[in-house]
């Protein structure tokens, strides 16, 4: 407990030692009695009483021991003094040692694999920022360093930790920048949470506009068409059995059924026969019809003018849901997840989930991105990860981005936080920092202003090279002058061209038939 009182007793020559034994590395309030022939069974005591403190963080290196008060037993009465007069709100420069990866924007430095024992520089990132103000309120010096073997770390069969938990488990630093809050991990350190983990978005090519050759059959879904061809079927098949009920009683003639069926057709195409029926059975029948495709025809022809004026786009996608339903559909996963997470693909009993999961593949962002753009692909990444490669790689001059991201996120991490030496003197004051800067907003501030500064410093570097010449730019955005194209009407032609393809054989086939009859 850094905060429980300690007193020691002991010979004066021993006061450094039991002072600074590793037992008590973490206490704050430790007196030591240095007793040196002191008489106490006797009726007049005798002997010198000196009381020794520390200062936990003295001003450099060494191992400061300071007197607070000395007298003779029996000879005088000991002056008032406060036993435990130091605090860890001030660490006088006391050198705190901190461990970390780059992991942008919570964290970033350039990492030096050659001599990984020297200290690093940090860039501009949220933990800079976190621990340059915390260290001018403490007042404390620090250094950051990289793992030997620059892993997070995992746990040994030993309970010993590798990478950065085991060198905090060791001792070798003070404290862990940016790590991910789990239960096993505090069996071994203390976590002070600063933010939210990144979740999961799916990340795809802007939805592109529905193909221009459809642009004649957009107006209905696919089961509208169904139901109104069907429904031209039914009635002239309606309307030819009434023709030739009433014929069997008058002896008129009927409609053909290939007859009615043209009827019903060029009702809807808004070219009927010039003679309408005689009979009134057939009169309520048609009129009927009639008020059906007025309504029809009407929501056809405005849906098709909305549909060639600004033109719907295809569904994105939004959700794990959304992506299992496509065709022909690749996925990837962020590698630094999957490493993070080494057992996502076997523990979720999630039926979407493990189908997701089993079936991605693990690459790097940067690698991702660039197959979202070839299509075909989306890529599992974290969202604030992402922001920067986004931003500066596939955004064009007017902000346009080529790649979407999905308004569904999903969490599979706990808290980010910062880790500490159990017992750590200086947890709780952290603590209390951490929470007054998330309180104000300012943690969100500082990662939103970390990913703006990289941004402007790589389009700077760049120059605002464009990797986006393999994208159809014309199909992701729409402009604001609408003209009617060809490529608009190519569903028009499409149909022509059917008609003259099944026209044409079916002409042969009839001069055919119409032969054969006559050679006979």
């Amino acid at each position: 407990m850094p905060d429980a009182k300690i007193a020691l007793f002991g010979r004066q020559r021993d006061v450094q030692s039991a002072l600074w034994m590793p037992a008590f590395q973490n206490s704050i309030h430790i007196l030591y009695l240095g007793l040196d022939d002191v008489t106490l069974k006797t009726s007049s005591p005798s002997g010198v009483v000196t009381m020794y403190s520390r200062r936990l963080f003295p001003d450099g290196e060494s191992r400061e021991v300071r007197v607070l008060s000395s007298w003779v037993l029996g000879c005088e009465e000991p002056k008032a003094f406060d036993p435990f007069p130091y605090n860890v709100r001030d660490l006088h420069g006391h050198l705190l040692r901190a461990v970390s990866l780059p992991f942008f924007p919570y964290v970033d430095y350039q990492m030096n694999l050659q001599d990984l024992s020297k200290p690093v520089a940090l860039r501009n990132s949220l933990d800079k920022k976190l621990i340059e103000t915390i260290s001018s309120i403490m007042n404390f010096t620090y250094e950051v360093y990289t793992p030997a073997d620059v892993r997070v770390g995992i746990p040994l069969p030993n309970g010993s930790w590798t990478g950065m938990i085991g060198t905090l488990q060791r001792g070798d630093v003070d404290i862990s920048l940016m790590i991910t809050i789990n239960a096993a991990r505090l069996a071994f350190m203390d976590l002070a949470r600063v933010c939210e983990s990144d979740p999961i978005i799916i990340t795809s090519l802007t939805p592109q506009f529905i193909p221009k050759y459809l642009a004649i059959v957009s107006p209905f879904t696919a089961n509208v068409w169904a139901y109104l061809v069907l429904s031209i079927v039914i009635w002239g098949v309606s309307f030819w059995l009434l023709g030739e009920v009433r014929s069997k009683f008058t002896g008129e003639r009927s409609l053909t059924l290939n007859e009615s069926l043209f009827y019903s057709w060029g009702i809807i195409l808004e070219e009927p026969p010039p003679r309408p029926p005689r009979h009134s059975t057939g009169q309520v029948l048609l009129g009927w019809w009639l008020v059906a495709v007025l309504v029809i025809s009407t929501g056809y022809r405005s849906s098709l003018v909305a549909n060639l004026s600004v033109q719907s786009k295809m569904k994105p996608i939004d959700s794990y849901e959304d992506l299992l339903s496509q065709r022909n559909w690749h996925w990837g996963i962020q590698d630094t997840i999957i490493s993070g997470q080494p057992n996502i693909r076997t523990n979720d009993q999630d039926p979407v989930l493990k189908k997701i999961y089993e079936n991605s593949e693990p690459i790097s962002v940067e690698r991702g991105l660039e197959k979202i753009v070839q299509g075909g692909y989306s890529f599992l990444v974290t969202r604030t990860r992402v922001r920067t490669d986004i931003a500066t790689k596939y955004t064009d001059e007017y902000g346009r981005t080529f790649i979407y991201t999905s308004k569904q996120s999903y969490k599979i991490l706990s808290d980010f936080g910062w880790g500490f030496r159990k017992g750590s003197p200086y947890y709780n004051l952290f603590v209390g920092i951490f929470n007054r800067l998330i309180d104000a907003g300012i943690i969100d501030y500082w990662i939103a202003e970390s990913i703006a500064s990289r941004v402007r410093q790589i389009r700077k570097e760049t120059q605002g090279a464009d990797v986006s010449s393999s994208i159809d730019v014309d199909n992701l955005f729409e402009s604001n002058e609408v003209v009617l194209k060809t490529r608009h009407f190519i569903g028009v032609f499409l149909v022509m061209l059917a008609g003259f393809s099944i026209a044409l054989p079916t002409l042969l086939v009839e001069n055919l038939i119409d032969n054969y009859h006559r050679s006979r």
